[in-house]
């Protein structure tokens, strides 16, 4: 995680993100995004989520965005990205 704290993740050209309430969709699997709602909401809005709102990220919506790095649906971002 701490190459993606420096840079931040973006979502992949392929990924699809959608959100409504608490209800986070990516890719067609749903989840609860309450413990980083804000920051989840974030990255599907702007498709990317920079390494300074990674660091206060809570550990689960980490573990959770592990997952999706290792599924292929994010990448790790080149430089800060604009919502650092």
């Amino acid at each position: 995680m701490s190459a993606a704290q420096h840079g931040g993740v973006a979502l992949q050209a392929k990924t699809r993100m959608l959100y409504i309430g608490n209800s986070l969709f990516i890719n067609g699997e749903r989840l609860s995004a309450r413990a980083a709602a804000g920051q989840l909401k974030i990255l599907a809005d702007e498709r990317a989520l920079g390494g300074r709102a990674l660091r206060s990220i809570p550990a689960p919506a980490a573990d959770t965005l592990y997952h999706w790095y290792r599924a292929g649906y994010l990448t790790l971002a080149r430089g800060e990205a604009r919502n650092a």
